[in-house]
């Protein structure tokens, strides 16, 4: 189990986030103010052995448009970024590989790429 509250970095500030909800090998986690989310939730696959745990972080942008309560279409505007690691229990080499293609994944998602993806490429 992770530690709660968990502290994440966003924009050079140090952000605490207080566990909301866990339930069902899934957690989430808010900033005080509700801007920042993460949610974090893992499942075992298909295959025996493997575990799939996804990791999103999403900040909450509010709608600049007036709140209207009758308006279904105002809502606050989530950015997201989130990683899933796989991890196979039955092999020796994943204490090695699981490391290895996070530093591989984290340089190739550089700003070029993002750029490239939120402006719909794939």
């Amino acid at each position: 189990m992770l530690s709660d509250p968990l502290s994440v970095t966003y924009d050079g500030d140090s952000v605490s986030l207080v566990r909301i909800n866990q339930a069902n090998g899934s957690s989430t986690y808010v900033a005080p103010d509700d801007y920042l989310r993460l949610d974090i939730n893992r499942s075992a696959t298909a295959v025996a052995g493997v575990e799939r745990c996804e990791i999103l972080l999403t900040k909450i942008i509010p709608d600049d448009s007036p709140e209207d309560p009758f308006d279904e279409n105002w809502r606050p505007i989530p950015n997201s970024f989130g990683i899933v690691i796989e991890v196979n229990s039955n092999r020796f080499a994943t204490a090695t590989d699981v490391p290895l293609l996070r530093t591989a994944l984290l340089a190739l998602v550089d700003s070029t790429l993002q750029g490239r993806l939120i402006g719909g490429e794939h």
